[in-house]
């Protein structure tokens, strides 16, 4: 939940607008299917070798070294130009309570709201990563339960709990698809409009496979990473096909105002469906919700992209200070094995294994308890074998 940012409440306007209805839910079902292969694979791999590096190590080492380069410094590149791109929709949709501003003042207000921002994303980031998980999920809920309360006013809204009346399914009926792309008509416009909702889409689901980035800083990532990724396609049905399906019924994608390019949340389907339906307070809502997800997102998104540096670094595809930890002091305590060995065979009876370090210090391990699983992980051209 914490990737998810403007484009689903303002990219699926030009999803709409380019492909119809009916061509803007099919080109997000096909990316969606596409995108749960991905994170069932990647849940299935990374639960097999956690700490590999994510999807840098799995190329790295199963593939070629050359694809793990350059998938990660693409990924990279990717999260660190959408930084930017969420801070400034942040900024730019405070304009909608502001209509009255002159420039000079939306400039300074613009600033001013991208400074805070780009520093709370920064600040989080430099805590450890449980800080930055707390954020994110009081975040996330908050978002989940706009997204929910949204879809269900919509769906409201589609069987007549507005002016208009029942509306069912009828711009899918009139316009299913778009007449053209850019001057183009006829089945080819159709095609291309299509196939810019496939580029749209593929941009809004961006961020799904994060549980398999995170994977080395989550306990017990062989069972916990796997159910999270299985979990996805909450996230692809629910807010993605559910959010694109309920702006198709109620907005018809001939509507002048899905093109509006002020940059606040003017354009987004939902706020044009409430002002529609005449209910004041509801578009208010809906663009919090696009700021909050903004500034959520851009959290994400240093968190994401520092991550793939890492990665990166460790595998050997960028400078090696990059893989510097900051390493917060723990109490671990340590005692000898043969005294805990002792200790309990005394009290139940049970069997102890203990792990003798280099310098001859025994650390007791409770098996009675944990199993642990140790994967080595090669480095070297020669050690794949």
């Amino acid at each position: 939940g914490g990737v998810i940012g403007t484009g689903l409440f303002v990219g699926s306007a030009d999803a709409l607008r380019n492909g119809g209805p009916v061509g803007a839910f099919l080109g997000y079902l096909i990316v969606g299917s596409v995108v749960y292969c991905l994170c069932v694979s990647v849940g299935e791999m990374i639960a097999f070798l956690p700490n590999v590096g994510g999807v840098v190590g799995l190329a790295d080492l199963y593939v070629d070294p050359a694809l793990g380069f350059s998938l990660g410094w693409a990924a990279w590149y990717n999260w660190s130009i959408t930084l930017p791109a969420e801070i400034t929709a942040a900024a730019l949709v405070l304009g909608y309570w502001d209509k009255n501003s002159q420039a000079y003042d939306e400039l300074t207000r613009a600033l001013r709201t991208i400074c805070a921002q780009l520093l709370f994303a920064i600040a989080i980031n430099c805590f450890p990563s449980k800080v930055y998980g707390q954020m994110e999920y009081i975040l996330s809920c908050a978002k989940v339960m706009t997204i929910v309360i949204i879809i269900v006013l919509s769906l409201l809204i589609d069987v007549g709990a507005s002016w208009q009346g029942p509306i069912g399914f009828r711009y899918w009926k009139e316009q299913p698809f778009a007449p053209g792309y850019l001057g183009i008509g006829g089945a080819k416009g159709q095609f291309l409009g299509f196939w810019a909702v496939i580029m749209q889409a593929s941009f809004s689901f961006f961020g799904s496979e994060v549980p398999g980035i995170a994977a080395g800083e989550v306990i017990d990532a062989t069972r916990n990473v796997p159910r999270a990724l299985r979990k996805v396609w909450i996230r692809i049905t629910l807010f993605y096909l559910g959010g694109i399906l309920c702006s198709g019924l109620l907005v018809p994608s001939t509507d002048p105002r899905l093109a509006t390019d002020d940059g606040t949340g003017n354009s987004s389907p939902f706020v044009i469906a409430f002002n529609i339906a005449k209910w004041k307070v509801v578009p208010d809502m809906v663009n919090a919700a696009i700021l909050l997800s903004a500034w959520s997102a851009a959290a994400s998104d240093i968190y994401i992209s520092s991550r793939f540096l890492f990665f990166l670094a460790r595998r050997g595809h960028a400078p090696t200070w990059l893989a510097h930890l900051f390493r917060y002091p723990r109490h671990v305590e340590v005692r000898s094995a043969q005294s805990d060995s002792d200790t309990e065979r005394s009290d139940s009876g049970a069997e102890s294994d203990s792990d003798i370090d280099g310098d001859g210090a025994g650390v007791a391990v409770r098996t009675d308890m944990y199993c642990a699983a140790i994967y080595l992980i090669p480095t070297r051209e020669h050690d794949r074998g």
